[in-house]
């Protein structure tokens, strides 16, 4: 009920509202936010009393580094007594929730696990009804198709191409929505880590009204539509995680010409923070997510700039809230209104892009690694806590890591990881026919508590 409550209210109040209307609503829920916060989270209760009542930008921001060190603290202390839980439950959970494979606490919250694409891993939990709710404003927003649109070509097929990962935000949200709209739209995933002729195969057989995934998948997909392989028609095409370069959106937009592109802007702690409209300007729910542009030093930036970061507030979430919240996006809010007529504000966002490593294959060829592909046999490791990944030389790659419940002595990690590490990414060359021209090294570092995020993957090869 929540998913068509939060569905018909959006679409209700978006017909009507004004930018002062939205506003209204923000400071609404804001306020609310707070007093969850202040009486029920132990983490945020003391950073909310140390500000002064009137002032929210007095209140200290945080991190994910600093929630993720304080996670049994960051959940609701009232909605944890009522499921008959504890904060010692909440460690366990956290402690053995690879081992289990179930992304759900007590049935009651389900946790996504951040990618790590800017760094340390986060854990996020969504309780039923804010997945619902996420859901019903995402639906109500992002669809371009008419209603009339669905019912004609009921069940409308949507296909995803993501990572298997049962803790992946994105995988989740789709898993729920396949069941919530199941008479409405099927939802299929197809996975990353499938051969190509399968991948093929199984799109053209599916044959979806509409397509998602992210930039870097959508334009392999986009080659392989051009070389006649795939033979899909999609309607929408979805994207997000990072922006399409000008080189991507050509080649995407040459493949699928009849799809209308949509771009979502939404993170693990908050989503959907922005959707595109028909102009193909995203624009900022700003009833849903609060957001602080700021420079590097935390102070605000004028409209119409880009920002270092920013602090985000998620305006939705009540069981683990986010309250100026450092997120690594830089964000420019725009003062002009879009001609699209939405009173929404336009953003632009920069940051959170996967960077793709050149590589030589065994033939002499030139390669693209992407983050995403490195990620995934990093995850699958599943001992890394942290990591920075570096190409300095043609294909010679480094990798720096904090290896999980390592002893104090960084020197130690070596015989107990090292040649685990070095064995999966030795499979992964040889999947990509590059492991003769290709090396890494790994080097290992201690914790650091203090440590604040910081960019996972860099690329500094020098200029030819």
């Amino acid at each position: 009920m929540a998913f068509i409550r939060t569905y018909l209210s959006t679409r209700l109040r978006d017909r009507r509202k004004t930018l002062e209307a939205i506003e209204k609503t923000a400071r609404s829920r804001l306020q609310h936010i707070l007093q969850v916060g202040q009486q029920e989270v132990p983490f945020h209760a003391t950073r909310i009393r140390k500000a002064a009542a009137s002032h929210f930008s007095e209140i200290e921001p945080t991190s994910k580094t600093k929630m993720m060190n304080r996670i049994t603290e960051t959940l609701n202390a009232r909605t944890l007594n009522q499921l008959g839980s504890s904060q010692h439950d909440v460690q366990s959970f956290v402690e053995h929730y690879h081992a289990t494979g179930n992304p759900w606490f007590r049935n009651h919250a389900l946790m996504a696990q951040t990618t790590g694409t800017s760094g340390r891993r986060g854990l996020f939990f969504r309780t039923r009804e804010e997945l619902a709710i996420q859901n019903g404003i995402s639906f109500a927003r992002s669809a371009k198709y008419p209603l009339s649109e669905y019912i004609r070509h009921m069940p409308v097929r949507r296909a995803v191409v993501v990572m298997a990962n049962p803790f992946s935000g994105s995988g989740q949200s789709n898993q729920y929505a396949a069941k919530q709209f199941r008479k409405v739209v099927h939802i299929k995933a197809f996975l990353v880590q499938s051969e190509t002729k399968e991948i093929v195969h199984d799109l053209n057989a599916f044959d979806p009204h509409h397509l998602g995934s992210f930039p870097l998948h959508l334009e392999r997909l986009a080659r392989l539509q051009l070389k006649g392989q795939l033979q899909i028609r999609p309607r929408i095409i979805r994207f997000g995680g990072s922006a399409l370069t000008p080189q991507q959106l050509d080649i995407i937009t040459e493949a699928f010409p009849q799809a209308v592109l949509k771009n979502i802007y939404a993170a693990s702690e908050c989503a959907p923070i922005a959707n595109s409209c028909t102009l193909g300007n995203l624009h900022w729910h700003k009833d849903v997510a609060m957001l602080e542009c700021v420079d590097k030093n935390g102070f605000p930036v004028p409209k119409d700039e880009f920002s270092h970061h920013v602090l985000l507030t998620n305006l939705v979430r009540t069981f683990q809230p986010i309250i100026r919240y450092k997120l690594m996006d830089s964000v420019n809010i725009h003062s002009a209104p879009c001609a699209c007529g939405s009173p929404f504000p336009v953003l632009e966002v920069k940051g959170r892009s996967n960077i793709s490593y050149p590589l030589i294959d065994n033939n002499g060829e030139r390669i693209e690694m992407s983050s995403i592909d490195i990620l995934k046999v990093i995850n699958e490791l599943r001992i890394i806590e942290d990591y920075q990944m570096n190409c300095t030389k043609q294909n010679r790659l480094s990798l720096e890591v904090i290896v999980k419940g390592g002893p104090q002595d960084a020197l130690q990690y070596k015989g107990r990881h090292h040649e685990n590490i070095l064995h999966a990414f030795q499979e992964h060359f040889v999947k990509n026919s590059c492991e003769q021209a290709t090396t890494i090294e790994v080097n290992y570092s201690n914790p650091d508590p203090k440590k604040e995020k910081h960019q996972a993957f860099l690329l500094n090869l020098p200029e030819a």
